[in-house]
């Protein structure tokens, strides 16, 4: 078991998460080749790879001792914040191919009215990251004397 948080920790999704949008970017642009009259729509694949690892790169995720922060966008930035003694359950998915890569999903459930789903995307360490989340949901809900009722059984 990890001990409780001292500091904030920072995790970024991977730019793995862009590769279907660099792949079709490239085969435009290798079909235009060829059609050098067709240049507008390899500029405009092209932006919009671009556009999308912007968008990964302003993406990031803020784990504190209590909280738990998803920071994203490019032009309108959205922020959302859970309180981690409202973690019920975490998931970590490893799909085949970002296997290949070392990256995982991680889910999280809350009970949070706002956010019931907060999702990892294309992290590192998933597994890490999993011990460190449920070690600071343990940690808050003694702190706070959080008891979890479900009531979905009745």
């Amino acid at each position: 078991m990890t001990t409780p948080l001292k500091n904030e920790i920072i995790i970024k999704p991977s730019q793995w998460m862009n590769i279907g949008w660099v792949l079709f970017s490239g085969l435009v642009l290798l079909k235009l080749h060829f059609n050098i009259g067709k240049i507008p729509i390899g500029v405009f694949a092209l932006a919009i790879a671009v556009y999308k690892y912007i968008e990964v790169s302003m993406w990031v995720y803020v784990i504190s001792k209590d909280t738990i922060l998803e920071r994203k966008g490019v032009f309108n930035i959205t922020e959302e914040q859970v309180q981690c003694f409202r973690i019920k359950s975490i998931k970590v998915e490893r799909p085949f191919l970002m296997r290949l890569v070392g990256l995982s999903i991680i889910q999280i459930r809350t009970s949070e009215e706002f956010k019931p789903n907060f999702t990892f995307y294309a992290i590192e360490n998933g597994e890490m990251v999993k011990n460190i989340l449920d070690a600071s949901a343990q940690v808050n809900r003694t702190k706070f004397k959080v008891k979890e009722i479900d009531f979905h059984r009745l």
